[in-house]
C-alpha cells in the first residue's frame, strides 16, 4: 500500500465508523458481524501483516514520526529555555540593569545575552514578547 492508499483507506474507515455505529457485534465470543467495520479492518490488517513492503513502509514512518516529535519536543525546549531568558532580561532592563550586570546575575557572558538584551530595549516600552523572540 503506497501513502496514497492508506489514507483513502483510513477515509473510509472513519466513514464507515461514522455510517455504522454499533455494527460490532459483542455478543457470544465477541466475533465480528460479517461486512461491520470492525470485521474489514480485520480483514485489511491480515492483509497487511502479510506485505512485507508495506510493514517496511509503516516501520519507516513510525520512525520518521518518532523522530519528528522528538526533534519538536528539543526545539519546545530550547524555545522555553529562550522564553524564560527572554522574561528574566526584560524584567531585569524593566528595573534599569545593564547588559553588565544583567550578565554578573545569570552568570552568563556577555555575548551571548547581547542579542536577547539589545531585542528586548528595541521592543521597550511594550517589551512585546513575541516580537522579541522573533528578533532573536
Amino acid at each position: 500500500m503506497n501513502e496514497q492508499e492508506i489514507a483513502k483507506a483510513v477515509r473510509a474507515a472513519i466513514e464507515s465508523v461514522q455510517e455504522n455505529h454499533g455494527a460490532i457485534n459483542v455478543a457470544g465470543l465477541g466475533g465480528y458481524e460479517e461486512g461491520s467495520f470492525a470485521d474489514r479492518v480485520q480483514k485489511q490488517v491480515i492483509v497487511a501483516r502479510k506485505n512485507a513492503e508495506w510493514r517496511r513502509q509503516y516501520m519507516d514512518w513510525k520512525m520518521t514520526l518518532r523522530h519528528e516529535r522528538n526533534l519538536g519536543r528539543e526545539e519546545g525546549r530550547e524555545e522555553g529555555i529562550l522564553i524564560d531568558r527572554i522574561e528574566f532580561i526584560t524584567r531585569k532592563v524593566k528595573r534599569g540593569m545593564n547588559l553588565s550586570a544583567i550578565a554578573d546575575v545569570i552568570e552568563m557572558d556577555q555575548e551571548t545575552i547581547r542579542p536577547i538584551w539589545e531585542a528586548v530595549r528595541e521592543a521597550a516600552p511594550d517589551y512585546d514578547q513575541d516580537e522579541i523572540l522573533r528578533k532573536v
